[in-house]
Parts: structure tokens; C-alpha cells; sequence
């Protein structure tokens, strides 16, 4: 595999989540193709993890995919049109960020890659804000620019503290109906796995 092959595979992925979800439907995938996908856009062949742009089919909007590969040889995905800039984006993450944060709790539950309409999901009996931001966005491990037009989000916008106490998803639930996640900003909640393509 080289760069074209990587650029090939991405093209081909987010033209298909186009035509088949549109933007903002996270996918999870695993198996054959999840392994395909890990190993094309492995740090191995390039160094970039996503997101990735492209821009350059006619009569469709600049797509931009994010993906994030997870402990579990798992890849999900999902498509943003931020042609108009990564500003209605941003207010989007800190908004569901900052609900995140307003949980007392050190370690705060919370659902990403939420498939179905509204914002929040029952975990354990409770309501938990949920989303369909990936733990990759909202984590910030893509970084704080976005988009090709240089939008800038401000670092707090982000779990800044995941890279140093942490963030992971508990479970993958049913149905695509998004995954269970914890984070924290005062204690280790997980083990780094730099391997697997994250940039976690």
C-alpha cells in the first residue's frame, strides 16, 4: 500500500457514506474491511490520521471524514460538511463538551457516535449526554485546526485532559446506537494503546 492506495480507500469511503448516510450518521465497522482500512491509513504509509478532506468531486459539497480506530480493531467514521467553515461545528463541540464537564462525578459517562435523533442515551439506568461526535473529535486527537479553511477551535473546546488522565469507550452498544464512554480531567481512566493508528 502507498499514499495513492490510502487516498484511493479514503475517497471511496466517504463517497459512499455520502450517497448511503450523509453527514453526521456515524458508522462502526469491523472485520475484513475495518482491517483494511487500519492498515491503508496506518502511520505506517502517512503520517495524518484524519480528518481527511476531499473536495474535489463535482456536484458535492467539500466532505470532510473523521475516523477513529479503537482498541478493538474496530473503525468509526463519520462525515462533516464543513465547506462553510468549522464555526457552527465548534459551538456544536463545546456545547456537548461543556455539558459533559458539568457532571459532578471525577469520572463522567457519556455517550459518542450516537446514531439516533437526540442528546442524551440511558447507560445503567441513567441519562447520559450522548452525541455523534467520535471520542476522536471531542477528544481533539485530529487537532484544533478543522477544516481546509483553516478554522481554528479553541483548545477548551476539547477534553484538553484526555491525553493525560484519559478517555475510552467501555462498550460498543447495539445497533449502531453509539458508544459508551468515560473521561476524566482528574485521574487515569485508561492505558494508552498507541498502536492501533490513534492518536490517543
Amino acid at each position: 500500500p502507498d499514499n495513492r492506495g490510502r487516498e484511493a480507500l479514503l475517497n471511496a469511503v466517504a463517497y459512499t457514506l455520502l450517497q448511503t448516510r450523509g453527514f453526521d450518521s456515524p458508522l462502526r465497522i469491523t472485520g475484513p474491511e475495518a482491517q483494511l482500512f487500519h492498515k491503508l491509513t496506518s502511520s505506517r504509509y502517512q503520517q495524518s490520521h484524519g480528518p481527511y478532506y476531499e473536495g474535489q468531486w463535482y456536484g458535492f459539497k467539500q466532505a470532510t471524514l473523521f475516523y477513529f480506530t479503537d482498541m478493538e480493531d474496530g473503525v468509526s467514521l463519520v462525515l462533516r460538511d464543513l465547506a462553510n467553515g468549522a464555526e457552527a461545528y465548534a459551538a456544536k463541540l463545546y456545547t456537548f463538551t461543556q455539558r459533559v464537564r458539568a457532571s459532578k462525578n471525577p469520572i463522567k459517562t457519556f455517550v459518542t457516535g450516537y446514531a439516533l435523533k437526540g442528546n442524551t442515551a440511558t447507560v445503567n439506568g441513567k441519562r447520559v449526554p450522548a452525541t455523534d461526535f467520535l471520542l476522536s473529535e471531542v477528544c481533539g486527537f485530529h487537532g484544533d485546526h478543522i477544516s481546509l479553511k483553516g478554522g481554528y477551535i479553541p483548545y477548551h473546546y476539547f477534553f484538553y485532559a484526555a491525553k493525560t488522565y484519559g478517555a475510552r469507550i467501555l462498550k460498543h452498544r447495539e445497533g449502531g446506537r453509539g458508544d459508551v464512554t468515560i473521561y476524566s480531567e482528574s485521574q487515569s481512566v485508561w492505558a494508552v494503546n498507541p498502536q492501533k493508528g490513534t492518536r490517543a
